[in-house]
């Protein structure tokens, strides 16, 4: 198990060094293509809502940063195991990267939900099941974030930022079940659900094409910042 992990972040660094630009490049060509498509579909093709009008198509924002903050915070959490296991620096590199990913996303989910909210329930905020345990959840990435940038390199500080991260995945499902578990005025996902998708597909294939659109975007962001933060570890050892 450790030499299989060892080569695992063995070819993360080497894919860092020597692939990041490419991918970076292929990457944001992807999500800025794959957006101006949805751009058009959403705004050009599909009808506005019947109670909300235009404003209901911010869904196609925040649903899929709603997924991607989740996502990158599961990806945060194993780097997180990871790092506390193994002590490798490229483990915290990437830990660092999902950080700010999945606290940029969770921004734009609680801003946008916020946005919606106004116009579906007359109130910018409401102290919601799924509302309250997202925004405990950006509350975790803001410490997390901190406490990574607070020293220069502290691996006290890192650790401890990895064990609240793990013990932060506890609010994972109850974001995910807590309109199910708790009387909420929130919409139950449409999307994953055990009894199948209960969205029509006219309004799903462009949600999905914005996911894959902004985790481009994202994906490639972690990699500008991994890659960064490997050439500022290189720089220090050199001139320690």
């Amino acid at each position: 198990m450790h030499k299989i992990n060892s080569s695992v972040l063995f070819f993360f660094k080497k894919f860092l060094t020597s692939y990041s630009n490419p991918a970076i490049l292929i990457l944001s060509g992807f999500a800025f293509i794959g957006y101006i498509i949805t751009s058009a579909w959403v705004f050009f093709y599909l009808p506005n809502d019947y109670l909300q009008g235009s404003l209901v198509k911010i869904m196609y924002i925040h649903v899929p940063c709603a997924w991607i903050s989740l996502i990158s915070y599961i990806i945060l959490g194993v780097f997180s195991v990871f790092y506390l296991i193994y002590q490798d620096r490229a483990c915290s590199i990437a830990a660092n990267a999902a950080t700010i990913i999945s606290l940029n996303t969770c921004f734009i989910t609680l801003v946008t939900g916020s946005i919606w909210g106004k116009a579906a329930w007359g109130t910018w905020w409401i102290w919601d099941p799924r509302l309250t345990a997202v925004f405990i959840q950006f509350c975790l990435l803001s410490v997390c974030y901190m406490l990574r940038n607070a020293g220069d390199n502290n691996s006290t500080l890192e650790q401890s930022s990895a064990l609240l991260t793990i013990v932060g995945l506890i609010n994972i499902p109850i974001i995910k079940f807590a309109v199910n578990a708790w009387n909420s005025i929130h919409q139950d996902s449409s999307v994953f659900r055990f009894d199948g998708v209960k969205i029509h597909q006219d309004l799903l294939y462009p949600l999905l094409l914005s996911f894959v659109s902004i985790g481009c975007f994202y994906l490639a962001m972690g990699l500008l910042i991994a890659k960064n933060n490997l050439s500022e570890m290189k720089l220090r050892k050199k001139y320690q």
